[in-house]
C-alpha cells in the first residue's frame, strides 16, 4: 500500500515545471558609459540586463535587428543584432549583454547637447520587451 502512495508523488515530482519568467523579454537598464562623448568620435556602451522566460533572445542572421536604441533628442532610432544566446529548446535565460555605438552626432551645432535612450529588446518569436530608458549622456563637439 506504501507504494501505491508513493508513484503518485513521484509522478508529480517528475512533471516538468514551467519557467516562472513571462516569453516576453523583460530588460533593465544598468548604466551607459562614458557620461561625455566627443561627437563622431567616442564609442558610447550601453549596458543591459536580460530574462526571457522561452530562451529564444538573440538571431544568427546577420540581417535582422533586434535590439533598438532611440535617441530621445530627435527620436533617430539605431538597430543593432544580438547573436543567438542559447540554444533552440532552452529553458529560461538571463544575463547580461554591453552595447557599442561606434558614435553619435550633435543635432544643433556646437553643442553641447544632453540625451538619453529608450532600449528594447525583441525575441525571434516577435515579442518586444518592455522599454527603459538610459540615463543622459553629454555630447561634446
Amino acid at each position: 500500500m506504501r507504494y501505491l502512495l508513493l508513484l503518485p508523488l513521484l509522478w508529480c515530482l517528475s512533471c516538468k515545471k514551467d519557467s516562472p519568467l513571462d516569453e516576453k523579454p523583460v530588460i533593465s537598464f544598468v548604466r551607459i558609459y562614458p557620461d561625455t562623448v566627443k561627437a563622431f568620435t567616442d564609442s558610447i556602451m550601453v549596458e543591459i540586463t536580460y530574462e526571457d522566460g522561452d530562451g529564444d533572445i538573440g538571431e544568427n542572421n546577420a540581417y535582422v535587428q533586434n535590439l533598438f536604441l532611440t535617441d530621445q533628442r530627435n527620436q533617430l532610432r539605431y538597430g543593432f543584432r544580438v547573436g543567438r544566446i542559447a540554444a533552440e529548446g532552452t529553458p529560461a535565460i538571463r544575463g547580461s549583454m554591453v552595447v557599442v555605438m561606434p558614435y553619435i552626432n550633435l543635432i544643433n551645432a556646437p553643442g553641447p547637447e544632453s540625451t538619453s535612450f529608450t532600449i528594447v529588446l525583441s525575441d525571434r518569436a516577435g515579442h518586444t520587451s518592455n522599454a527603459v530608458v538610459s540615463s543622459p549622456i553629454v555630447v561634446t563637439n
